[in-house]
């Protein structure tokens, strides 16, 4: 995971692959591990006090393909050290 800065607004997250994504419903795209980075846009109203670049995470979304941001990060977890995935993105 990366966290916005000045010149990327986005937050950019490695994770496995989220079923009916898509604008139609169709499914994300998939690469053979299962995985995708993709940049995010951040609800303003969701804490990323405690959050570092790198950390593991777990986020709820909004998607609506009709608006300026179509998925948009509402709430965001930091994982504790039990409950990290083993995920490696491309």
């Amino acid at each position: 995971m990366s966290l916005p800065s000045g010149t990327e607004p986005r937050i950019v997250v490695c994770h496995s692959a989220i079923q009916q994504l898509g604008p139609k419903g169709e499914d994300e795209p998939k690469n053979s591990a299962n995985l995708a980075l993709m940049p995010f846009w951040l609800d303003p109203k969701v804490n990323k006090n405690g959050l570092q670049a790198g950390d593991n995470i777990e986020f709820d979304l909004q998607t609506d393909w009709d608006t300026e941001k179509p998925v948009l990060i509402t709430a965001i977890k930091k994982l504790g050290e039990r409950d990290k995935a083993d995920l490696s993105c491309p």
